[in-house]
């Protein structure tokens, strides 16, 4: 058997980095614990925000995890952060045993979730047009600037973790473990469900935008969009994606 030539052996060496860097993206973007512990900075930014500002209101999908656990308990509040403490301490416990490898690619899935936003404000733009949906319905002129983008983190976060992380991920494993249904066919009615009632979420409630079917249209395409991030680049790069976009709105 004859030996490559040196400048394809140098080939193969150089391709090895490059390969087990995109490895090292992907492993990062699907491990779930280094993904919420790169999440809590944008977590921490609404939470002191809506204390510093004294806001009167906060995001719906915060709200509805917040109710829940107000059903389940009196001290549901206290319950609920509990729950997000433990969660970020398992998180860091797990990160800082089995993926300090993974740390790098922290600033790169942030980064990658600026661009995704990028990408995603003229797509969303174009059919939002086509469709004679107004993106100003998402900006409220009375409302204080700052309070503003406080929300359009707290959206970024929650909605993914509500409709993203606990809705499409539920959803696949009912229909996987319950339903029988397996392979693509479980991703695509998961993921559709997940955006239909992320669309209908913001027309629900008090408060809420009235409905037109060009803006449910327009929210249950860019909830596609987001699914497809969260399936394919993990919760990270969908929570920033979404927070920076609504950032840009601003």
């Amino acid at each position: 058997m004859r030996r490559g030539s040196p400048a394809a052996r140098s080939g193969r060496a150089s391709s090895r980095p490059a390969a087990a860097w995109l490895e090292t993206q992907r492993r990062a973007g699907h491990d779930l614990p280094f993904n919420f512990v790169l999440v809590c900075p944008l977590l921490l930014v609404y939470e002191v925000g809506i204390l510093w500002l004294g806001a009167p209101v906060r995001n719906g999908a915060d709200l509805l995890l917040r109710r829940g656990f107000e059903a389940l308990s009196e001290r549901g509040f206290l319950l609920f952060n509990a729950v997000l403490a433990l969660a970020l301490g398992l998180s860091l416990v797990r990160v800082s045993r089995v993926g300090p490898r993974l740390v790098p690619a922290g600033p790169l899935l942030m980064a990658e979730g600026l661009l995704c936003a990028l990408l995603l404000g003229p797509v969303v733009q174009w059919v939002g047009d086509q469709l004679g949906a107004a993106l100003s319905a998402a900006r409220d002129p009375g409302r204080d600037l700052a309070l503003s983008a406080v929300l359009a983190v707290g959206a970024g976060v929650y909605e993914e973790l509500v409709f993203r992380l606990l809705l499409m991920r539920g959803t696949l494993w009912l229909l996987r473990r319950v339903g029988g249904m397996h392979g693509i066919a479980a991703g695509v009615v998961a993921v559709a469900v997940s955006s239909l009632v992320f669309a209908l979420f913001h027309h629900v409630g008090p408060g809420a935008e009235p409905f037109t079917s060009e803006a449910f249209a327009f929210r249950s395409l860019a909830g596609l969009l987001l699914a497809g991030l969260f399936a394919f680049r993990g919760l990270a790069v969908a929570v920033y994606a979404h927070a920076f976009y609504d950032l840009m709105l601003l």
